[in-house]
């Protein structure tokens, strides 16, 4: 958790001076394994987004790029991710795509 916050720090630092935006895909990570556990974001290597991992980056971006609120999305993917884990993950990338 402080390697993400150094992280952050450091890539707020970057679109500060460039005046451009972060889409803050690592802390919605952080926040949904704090948060909700039973929410696998990787996959069994442990290095590559589980579909719910690439669910969560994608609501991120999509809210970062259209400016749209992820939670009011109702795309599902047509497998690997449940309606319930959906709705968490749009919930969760709402707070992690504004500067």
């Amino acid at each position: 958790m402080e390697m993400q916050k150094r992280v952050s720090a450091a890539y707020a630092r970057a679109a500060e001076k460039t005046a451009t935006r972060v889409a803050r895909v690592g802390d919605a990570f952080q926040w949904v394994i704090v948060n909700n556990p039973q929410i696998q974001l990787f996959d069994s290597d442990f290095e590559h987004p589980s579909a719910c991992g690439s669910y969560l980056i994608a609501c991120v971006f999509v809210s970062l790029l259209t400016g749209k609120d992820p939670s009011l999305l109702d795309w599902i993917p047509a497998k690997g991710v449940t309606a319930e884990e959906a709705r968490v993950l749009r919930s969760a990338s709402k707070n992690f795509s504004r500067n």
